[in-house]
């Protein structure tokens, strides 16, 4: 039977960092491989490319950062609870939790953005569409730097962010301030998933085809949606936000 004083050691002993690392490169990997593939049909079969496509590779240049940065904070303990860590391990791994934010915030922008190009190009000309993605993205951009803005200025001087300890005279303006802003950053980009799951669907429910062809290709398209559904759970993760707690495990 094992015995209760063997549950502290045991929490002390978790640690995320598989999981984190799997699913950090598994879907880097193939991102990679995409991204890679599509150039290739580009350059060698097309001979041209054009905006989405460089917006793409950027977006994957911004992930492949992220993910490096992950991997250290994840040999670092970085995922393992706070309260387990040697203080220079939690100010480290805190430090690189924020570097690894408008890294996240940059391949997801950029990432919508090549998608919106690559409607607006496949698309026939649709001034209300082309309106719709242009004022939509502009939204997106301004909010999304505006989050990143205040990320990194809502403490003063910014090392208060993984060593509140180091400047005593320091001083933060209210977490939940932060939060709120990067809720409604989250909420503008889940809308604009839906968005451009829904607008190809649109573009292809007009075309002169085969309506079983039809219903095929909007099915496959409207995967998209899922995209909504992920941002929408990230959304109700941010409400915890402001509490920095356990910010290595949360």
């Amino acid at each position: 039977m094992i015995s209760s004083s063997s549950t502290p050691l045991d929490a002390s002993k978790a640690d995320r960092a598989p999981l984190l690392l799997i699913s950090t490169w598994v879907w880097t990997a193939f991102a990679i491989v995409f991204v890679a593939l599509r150039f290739f049909c580009r350059m060698r079969l097309i001979r041209s490319t054009w905006w989405d496509d460089w917006l793409i590779l950027a977006a994957v240049a911004s992930t492949t950062a992220m993910s490096i940065v992950w991997t250290i904070y994840a040999k670092n303990s970085g995922c393992r609870h706070a309260s387990t860590l040697a203080m220079e391990q939690l100010i480290t791994t805190t430090r690189l939790n924020w570097i690894s934010q408008p890294l996240c915030i940059s391949g997801l922008t950029t990432c919508k953005i090549s998608v919106a190009c690559l409607i607006l190009r496949l698309q026939y000309p649709t001034p209300w569409r082309t309106k719709l993605l242009v004022s939509l993205l502009s939204v997106m951009v301004t909010m999304n730097s505006i989050a990143v803005i205040l990320m990194f200025t809502q403490c003063t001087p910014v090392r208060m962010l993984w060593n509140p300890a180091s400047e005593p005279n320091g001083h933060c303006i209210k977490s939940n301030v932060v939060s709120i802003m990067s809720q409604s950053a989250s909420s503008c980009m889940a809308f604009i998933d839906l968005v451009l799951a829904v607008v190809p669907v649109h573009m292809i429910w007009k075309l002169q085809m085969n309506k079983r062809k039809k219903v095929a290709i909007c099915v496959l398209l409207s995967t998209g949606v899922s995209a909504f559904g992920f941002a929408v759970i990230k959304i109700v993760e941010l409400k915890n936000d402001a509490n920095h707690s356990d910010i290595t495990c949360k």
